[in-house]
Protein backbone atom coordinates (compact mmCIF):
# COMPACT_ATOMS: atom_id res chain seq x y z
CA UNK A 1 0.00 0.00 0.00
CA UNK A 2 2.48 2.58 0.79
CA UNK A 3 4.75 1.50 -2.07
CA UNK A 4 1.49 2.37 -4.11
CA UNK A 5 0.93 5.45 -2.68
CA UNK A 6 4.97 6.53 -3.27
CA UNK A 7 4.62 5.39 -6.81
CA UNK A 8 1.43 7.35 -7.62
CA UNK A 9 2.71 10.30 -5.75
CA UNK A 10 6.16 10.72 -8.42
CA UNK A 11 3.74 9.69 -11.14
CA UNK A 12 1.45 13.07 -10.47
CA UNK A 13 4.59 14.99 -9.51
CA UNK A 14 6.92 14.04 -12.36
CA UNK A 15 4.01 13.68 -15.07
CA UNK A 16 3.88 16.00 -18.15
CA UNK A 17 7.49 17.47 -16.67
CA UNK A 18 9.95 18.92 -19.61
CA UNK A 19 12.21 21.56 -19.86
CA UNK A 20 14.10 23.78 -17.34
CA UNK A 21 13.56 23.05 -13.80
CA UNK A 22 15.10 26.41 -13.17
CA UNK A 23 13.44 29.26 -12.25
CA UNK A 24 13.33 32.00 -15.26
CA UNK A 25 12.17 36.10 -15.36
CA UNK A 26 10.04 35.16 -18.31
CA UNK A 27 6.23 34.93 -17.83
CA UNK A 28 5.13 31.12 -18.35
CA UNK A 29 2.63 31.07 -21.19
CA UNK A 30 -0.43 29.13 -19.99
CA UNK A 31 -3.16 27.64 -21.89
CA UNK A 32 -6.81 28.52 -21.27
CA UNK A 33 -8.15 26.90 -18.27
CA UNK A 34 -4.49 26.31 -17.11
CA UNK A 35 -4.22 27.33 -13.63
CA UNK A 36 -7.38 27.74 -12.12
CA UNK A 37 -9.70 25.86 -10.06
CA UNK A 38 -12.65 26.79 -8.95
CA UNK A 39 -11.87 30.23 -9.65
CA UNK A 40 -8.68 30.32 -7.63
CA UNK A 41 -5.43 30.90 -9.24
CA UNK A 42 -2.08 29.36 -8.68
CA UNK A 43 -0.98 32.42 -7.39
CA UNK A 44 -3.83 33.90 -5.46
CA UNK A 45 -2.98 34.79 -2.00
CA UNK A 46 -5.79 32.92 0.65
CA UNK A 47 -7.40 34.17 3.92
CA UNK A 48 -6.82 30.84 5.89
CA UNK A 49 -5.97 30.92 9.50
CA UNK A 50 -3.84 27.55 9.91
CA UNK A 51 -3.01 28.32 13.56
CA UNK A 52 -6.62 27.10 15.50
CA UNK A 53 -7.10 24.45 12.34
CA UNK A 54 -8.36 24.52 9.42
CA UNK A 55 -12.48 24.38 8.23
CA UNK A 56 -13.63 22.32 5.17
CA UNK A 57 -13.68 25.51 3.27
CA UNK A 58 -10.23 26.53 4.17
CA UNK A 59 -9.20 22.76 2.77
CA UNK A 60 -11.56 23.55 0.10
CA UNK A 61 -9.02 26.48 -1.00
CA UNK A 62 -5.85 25.21 -0.39
CA UNK A 63 -6.42 21.88 -2.29
CA UNK A 64 -8.03 23.95 -5.43
CA UNK A 65 -4.56 26.62 -5.62
CA UNK A 66 -2.57 23.56 -5.36
CA UNK A 67 -4.24 21.70 -8.16
CA UNK A 68 -3.84 25.20 -10.17
CA UNK A 69 -0.19 25.10 -8.90
CA UNK A 70 0.11 21.56 -10.37
CA UNK A 71 -1.74 22.26 -13.39
CA UNK A 72 0.37 25.48 -14.29
CA UNK A 73 4.15 23.63 -13.55
CA UNK A 74 2.80 20.69 -15.48
CA UNK A 75 1.01 22.45 -18.27
CA UNK A 76 -2.20 20.12 -18.20
CA UNK A 77 -5.33 20.69 -16.49
CA UNK A 78 -6.45 17.91 -14.02
CA UNK A 79 -9.37 15.99 -15.18
CA UNK A 80 -11.18 15.38 -11.73
CA UNK A 81 -11.04 16.91 -8.42
CA UNK A 82 -8.61 15.06 -6.16
CA UNK A 83 -9.53 13.53 -3.00
CA UNK A 84 -7.82 14.63 0.08
CA UNK A 85 -7.62 12.69 3.21
CA UNK A 86 -5.76 14.10 6.68
CA UNK A 87 -4.43 12.04 9.41
CA UNK A 88 -3.12 14.26 12.56
CA UNK A 89 0.07 13.83 13.76
CA UNK A 90 -0.77 11.02 16.09
CA UNK A 91 -2.44 8.37 13.58
CA UNK A 92 0.10 9.35 10.94
CA UNK A 93 3.40 8.23 13.44
CA UNK A 94 0.70 5.02 14.69
CA UNK A 95 0.56 3.96 10.55
CA UNK A 96 4.13 4.29 10.43
CA UNK A 97 4.82 2.51 13.98
CA UNK A 98 2.74 -0.64 12.10
CA UNK A 99 3.96 -0.78 9.19
CA UNK A 100 6.98 -3.07 8.63
CA UNK A 101 9.44 -2.10 5.41
CA UNK A 102 12.16 -4.65 4.42
CA UNK A 103 15.16 -3.24 3.67
CA UNK A 104 14.78 -3.51 -0.42
CA UNK A 105 11.81 -1.04 -0.49
CA UNK A 106 13.48 0.87 2.10
CA UNK A 107 16.11 1.35 -0.01
CA UNK A 108 14.29 2.10 -3.05
CA UNK A 109 12.13 4.98 -1.37
CA UNK A 110 15.08 6.41 -0.47
CA UNK A 111 16.22 6.40 -4.26
CA UNK A 112 12.89 8.46 -4.35
CA UNK A 113 13.62 10.72 -2.02
CA UNK A 114 17.37 11.40 -3.28
CA UNK A 115 15.73 12.28 -6.73
CA UNK A 116 13.82 14.96 -5.59
CA UNK A 117 16.34 16.79 -3.87
CA UNK A 118 15.15 15.90 -0.36
CA UNK A 119 17.33 13.71 0.81
CA UNK A 120 17.73 10.83 2.47
CA UNK A 121 15.39 8.86 5.39
CA UNK A 122 15.74 7.48 8.65
CA UNK A 123 17.53 4.05 8.11
CA UNK A 124 14.54 3.46 10.52
CA UNK A 125 10.92 2.64 9.41
CA UNK A 126 9.78 3.87 12.97
CA UNK A 127 8.95 7.23 13.80
CA UNK A 128 11.21 8.87 16.41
Amino acid sequence: MRRALIVIVLAVTLAGCTGSILPTDEPKQLEAGVGEIDGIGYEQDLSVEPNDGLNQSELDLIVDRTMARIEVIRGLTFKQEVDLTLQTRQEYKQSRQESETDETARAWENRIWEAQFIGRVAKSSRVQ
